[in-house]
C-alpha cells in the first residue's frame, strides 16, 4: 500500500517554552508530543555542537528530526509527504527538504526530495488532530518525545 501522509505541527517549534504536537495522518494517525524541555535540550545540544549556527537553524533541525521520527513506522509505504507550509518562511522549504531527504533514505534509499511537498493543510485530519491534542489538558495517552530519541538521530 502506497500512501500520502500529511504532517502538521501545533505550536511553533521555535517557541522553545511551549510544548508542540506533531500529527501525521492518512493511512495512519500518529501523534508525537514534544515537551518544551526536550525542545530546549535539543536547542542547547545544537548550540554546543554547531556554535556558528544561529536563528531558525535549530527549529529547522528539530522539525526534520520530528518528521523523521513520526514517519519511521510508515516510511516504507510513503510515496508522498505533505508538510504544512503555514509557518514556513522564504527559503526554508529547501533547507528542510535538503536535511530530511537524506535521513529518510536511511530506511528508504530511493526516496527523493521531490516526494516532499509543502502546502497549507488547514482543515485536514492532520491539522485537526494536532490542534485537538495540543488543546488537551492531559496528553498522557500520546507518545512523548524524549531527548535521547532526538540525539540518536543527530549522532548517526
Amino acid at each position: 500500500m502506497v500512501i500520502t501522509v500529511y504532517i502538521d505541527i501545533s505550536a511553533k517549534l521555535e517557541n522553545w517554552t511551549a510544548d508542540s504536537v506533531v500529527a501525521m495522518t492518512d493511512g495512519v494517525a500518529l501523534v508525537l508530543v514534544v515537551p518544551s524541555a526536550v525542545k530546549q535540550a535539543v536547542r542547547a545540544w545544537l548550540r554546543e555542537r554547531f556554535p556558528s549556527r544561529r536563528g531558525s537553524y535549530h527549529a529547522y533541525v528539530l522539525l526534520v528530526i520530528l518528521i523523521y521520527l513520526i514517519l519511521q513506522s510508515e516510511v516504507e509505504h510513503v510515496e508522498s509527504i505533505v508538510i504544512d507550509a503555514d509557518y514556513m518562511g522564504e527559503g526554508s522549504q529547501g533547507k528542510i527538504e535538503n536535511e530530511l531527504a537524506p535521513l529518510l533514505r536511511r530506511n528508504r534509499p530511493h526516496l527523493s526530495g521531490k516526494q516532499i511537498h509543502f502546502q497549507k493543510i488547514k482543515g485536514t485530519r492532520a491539522d485537526k488532530l494536532a490542534r485537538e491534542v495540543y488543546l488537551e489538558k492531559n496528553r498522557q495517552r500520546w507518545r512523548h518525545l524524549v531527548f535521547a530519541e532526538t540525539r540518536s538521530v543527530l549522532e548517526k
